[in-house]
């Protein structure tokens, strides 16, 4: 499983507010209720002694207000036959955040410090799908270490990098960004970028690969194989929106450090002497993204 993603932002009283209201509606759609606040002219009021006997901040008739609250939602929630605990990730972290905040306080102001611990208190256990499949040594093809292996190695990725151009088609994210704007009707356009993805991963598996280079190797396929993963997942925006926001954060560092492997292996090749002519599939790459090495 992926590390949790930190949400940084500022949660103000208002969303927290929405937060609840979403909580109570989604676990009844028709429920309609109506409050009305009644007082007294003249009302008497009297005043809660404040005490704080552990110390920690929260007034004790808040603290059991709050754990009272708290304790009463969870009941109703468990004993209501049509009522299921959320399996989102939207979800899970709606309701953690909705019960965090609560015990924090609903009227009370929080500095960006204690804001940024409830989001992270919020995400901690949150039960991300299983993704990640990689791929290891005994799935790969080995060759040799000699000078001519190394040399054909690089024309073999280039290769496969030149037959596998993506510059003819739209980049996924602006594919997502216009579906969730409703330009697109769906992201049916991700699906041949993902086939290029899979067929990308499946073409590198069975390049033979030096010795030396088996780290290096795995390292650029299983970035491959996490990207076309972060893909996958962009499809349930319209229902787990806080999953598609979480890898969609990682698609951007896994794409960065996918480019940043290929280009340190071809580094690493040209530090072991390993030359390519201006006609060869390496010469091509290299003279088509101008990298100067």
């Amino acid at each position: 499983m992926r590390g949790n993603i930190r949400i940084v932002g500022a949660l103000t009283l208002g969303v927290i507010i929405v937060v609840g209201v979403y909580l109570i509606k989604s676990k009844n759609e028709t429920m309609s209720v109506t409050a009305a606040i009644v007082v007294p002219e003249n009302e008497t009021r009297e005043y809660i002694p404040i005490k704080d006997t552990d110390e920690n901040g929260i007034n004790d008739w808040e603290e059991q207000f709050s754990k009272k609250i708290i304790a009463e939602a969870v009941t109703s929630q468990t004993t209501d036959k049509n009522y299921e605990i959320p399996t989102t990730v939207t979800g899970q972290f709606a309701l953690r955040l909705f019960k965090n905040r609560t015990i924090a306080g609903l009227d009370k102001k929080l500095t960006e410090e204690e804001k940024n611990a409830i989001v992270d208190a919020s995400m901690e256990s949150i039960k991300y799908p299983v993704l990640n499949l990689n791929y290891i040594e005994r799935d790969l093809t080995i060759s040799n270490d000699s000078i001519s292996s190394l040399h054909d190695y690089g024309n073999a990725i280039s290769l496969i990098i030149l037959s596998h151009s993506f510059e003819e088609r739209d980049n996924e994210l602006n594919i997502l960004n216009e579906a969730i704007q409703g330009i697109r009707p769906d992201l049916s356009d991700l699906v041949p970028i993902k086939i290029t993805y899979k067929q990308f991963v499946s073409e590198l598996l069975s390049t033979p690969v030096p010795p030396q280079l088996i780290e290096r190797h795995l390292r650029i396929i299983n970035l491959i194989q996490a990207v076309y993963e972060d893909i996958g997942v962009f499809e349930f925006f319209k229902t787990d929106p806080l999953l598609t926001l979480t890898y969609m954060k990682e698609y951007i560092q896994d794409y960065e450090n996918l480019n940043t492997s290929f280009f340190e292996m071809a580094e690493y090749l040209f530090s072991r002497g390993v030359r390519y002519e201006p006609d060869e599939p390496a010469g091509l790459l290299i003279d088509k993204f101008g990298l100067n090495i």
